[in-house]
């Protein structure tokens, strides 16, 4: 069942709304399933829409007061049908919108589609697919953002991009408010909260903390041990980071508003939820005062954040990539006439390491007929077409680079380096480091444990 866009604005449905506390897009729902066919209403309110829930019991009441008016507008009007219909919808609808041909942005919102098999999915804030709108005719594609072993649950998400980034009490809140459930999936209920990450308070460690889910009685906020030394933090130190947290998210309401002073607060954590959106603001700052090197320094943190925090490839953590490419292909000074003119080699080899990873996640979540990977894998062509014209190009050029040896290797799953903290695989000429370094000594205890 597709409810489209153009049914919510009928004169009907706009009268309706004016009459009566019910917004225009439920008068809407009602009159497209009292006209559609019974088998199709019957599936619909076959779907789960519990009569006993807190938005049902909201709405009955509302239909209460309102429904001698709505008798004068509709004779045959039917309460039940109006609260299942409109509950069936709003529990189990997906949003259908298309993007733009050029690939620049999402575009026409279509409507909303209650899809038979699709809408069974259950929600989970660690989703193993993504759905997406094919066309203008509301079909719905669901790919696997990961490999699925045989038996698991197929899960979606509820929330957008953005929304998976919160911490848990907000996600939470917001899927109470708008589906009537409390999330207890494993990303809610592992106890701590990914995405409320800070620096160790310990001079010299560099490790990490979390704040947990559990609220402690006497502080409000309750942290897990350090990720490095292993050493809780005291709770004159836990205040003082929920302090900090306070005065960031207030600045960043602030820079929101305008206020440009409050761009240049430092950060957090790289991993802090809180970052992403400090990195986006002093983009967007920097690319309206002209400053480059602030647009490519607020570019590198947002990528780092969103790559801590995504849960899976989407269009977000994508653009965050696609956004670092742009600023390193941006000219030191001038403007320049074509791309990568007045770049270094290095810069333009770098941007396209990022473009690379951007088509792959687009691929991924959209598919490469989207318009998203089309637009993209258009710039790919033209940055190897500048390289290529200057003999830049080589094999390793998008390749990862060892910190240790500056060896590459194309990225792929399970190739880690026992030497290197975010890198490719193990690198042959290693063996003296991987003898004497702290890595080395870690993967000897492995193998020692597992024999």
């Amino acid at each position: 069942l597709l409810l489209p866009e153009e049914a919510c604005r009928t004169a009907k449905c706009q009268e309706l709304q004016r009459a009566t506390a019910f917004d225009a897009g439920m008068w809407a729902a009602y009159l497209v399933c009292a006209s559609s066919p019974a088998k199709e209403v019957a599936e619909v309110l076959a779907l789960h829409s519990p009569m006993d829930s807190n938005k049902a019991l909201l709405w009955l009441d509302l239909l209460d007061a309102a429904e001698p008016l709505i008798r004068d507008a509709i004779p045959s009007f039917d309460g039940t049908l109006f609260l299942h219909a409109n509950l069936a919808i709003s529990l189990n609808c997906f949003g259908c919108q298309l993007p733009m041909p050029d690939g620049s942005r999402p575009g026409d919102f279509v409507g909303y589609g209650v899809f038979r098999l699709a809408c069974r999915m259950n929600h989970s804030c660690d989703p193993n697919v993504s759905c997406q709108t094919q066309d203008a005719s509301g079909s719905l594609v669901v790919r696997a953002l990961r490999d699925i072993a045989a038996g698991d649950e197929v899960c979606t998400t509820y929330l957008d991009a953005a929304s998976l980034l919160a911490p848990v009490h907000e996600r939470q809140k917001r899927l109470y408010v708008q589906y009537d459930f409390m999330c207890q999936c494993p990303r809610c209920a592992a106890g701590y909260d990914d995405v409320l990450v800070f620096p160790c308070c310990r001079p010299q460690c560099l490790g990490s903390v979390h704040f947990t889910t559990e609220v402690d009685c006497a502080q409000g906020v309750a942290a897990t041990s350090c990720s490095a030394c292993g050493r809780p933090p005291g709770d004159e130190a836990v205040l003082a980071l929920a302090r900090r947290e306070a005065e960031l998210q207030e600045a960043l309401a602030a820079a929101a508003q305008g206020d440009p002073a409050e761009v240049a607060l430092q950060p957090l954590h790289p991993h802090h939820h809180l970052t992403r959106q400090l990195a986006e603001l002093r983009y967007e700052a920097c690319s309206r005062q002209g400053d480059r090197e602030g647009m490519l320094a607020a570019a590198r943190l947002a990528e780092r954040s969103w790559k801590a925090l995504a849960r899976a490839p989407c269009r977000s953590w994508a653009r965050s990539r696609e956004r670092l490419g742009d600023a390193l292909l941006l000219p030191c000074q001038g403007v320049a006439p074509a791309m990568g003119d007045g770049v270094p080699d290095e810069r333009l080899r770098e941007a396209l390491g990022h473009f690379q990873v951007a088509y792959r996640a687009l691929c991924i979540g959209h598919g490469a007929e989207s318009p998203y990977a089309q637009a993209l894998s258009q710039k790919l062509a033209q940055l190897k077409a500048v390289l290529r014209s200057r003999g830049a190009l080589t094999k390793d050029a998008g390749k990862r680079r060892c910190s240790f040896c500056g060896w590459r290797r194309r990225p792929g799953p399970r190739r880690a380096c026992s030497l290197c903290h975010h890198v490719t695989l193990r690198h042959p000429g290693h063996e003296a480091l991987r003898r004497t370094s702290y890595w080395g000594a870690r993967s000897r205890r492995r193998r020692r444990t597992k024999t």
